[in-house]
């Protein structure tokens, strides 16, 4: 599979359904959630191609009727994550502010104007172009 379509993918949904936090007692995780398993399995053969470390959970059954069963995708190691936001990131606004308040030093990891200039030039008209593509420049 090409390279960028993955990385393209994966911040798409990254910008979706994905999120970035600790878990508790302290270890910053990238996750992704969907009731769909068949979302998770392509995530997962996406981040399994770029070399990123991850972990699939579920299903669970929400305590709230009539919820779907819910599936989670965890990047929990240090290193996986850092991989992640170094290829992958978040281009909205609000989850790049939390990534970079949760791993400032992190390799691709911009402050929320650098990856609202990023999210500007993939929206330039000429063509798209991946935030990776300005991580590399």
């Amino acid at each position: 599979m090409n390279r960028q379509l993955s990385i393209g993918y994966l911040q798409a949904m990254a910008d979706s359904d994905g999120s970035i936090g600790r878990a508790p007692p302290g270890p910053v995780i990238v996750q992704f959630g969907q009731t769909q398993r068949e979302v998770i399995d392509l995530i997962s053969y996406h981040l399994t191609s770029l070399g990123i470390e991850h972990k699939v959970y579920g299903p669970w059954q929400s305590s709230k009727p009539p919820a779907k069963p819910m599936y989670r995708l965890r990047i929990q190691r240090k290193n996986a994550v850092k991989r992640f936001m170094h290829l992958i990131g978040f281009r909205h606004p609000a989850r790049a502010a939390r990534a970079h308040q949760r791993l400032p030093d992190a390799p691709g990891v911009l402050e929320p104007q650098g990856r609202a200039r990023a999210l500007a030039l993939h929206q330039a008209p000429g063509g798209a172009r991946s935030v990776a593509d300005d991580l590399d420049d």
